[in-house]
């Protein structure tokens, strides 16, 4: 059996090009009321401050639980 260790959103760019990745803590990630979709209660300047991943090298649990610590 597989886990699933954090969801992935791109955030900013534009067509696919210049976006970032960033690793999503399931903790993080709450359902909606018909639990069709899973949404994140965060504002656009903290996704625009957090540094993101490169798509050839995705991050460990432990460290995409990094992304999200605060300075």
């Amino acid at each position: 059996m597989s886990l699933v260790a954090y969801a992935v959103m791109a955030h900013g760019g534009f067509l696919g090009l210049g976006e970032k990745l960033i690793p999503i803590p399931w903790n993080r990630l709450r359902r909606t009321a018909d639990g069709e979709v899973f949404v994140i209660d965060v504002d656009e300047k903290t996704l625009d401050k957090i540094a993101g991943f490169d798509k050839d090298n995705w991050p460990s649990k432990e460290a995409a639980n990094g992304f999200w610590q605060k300075p």
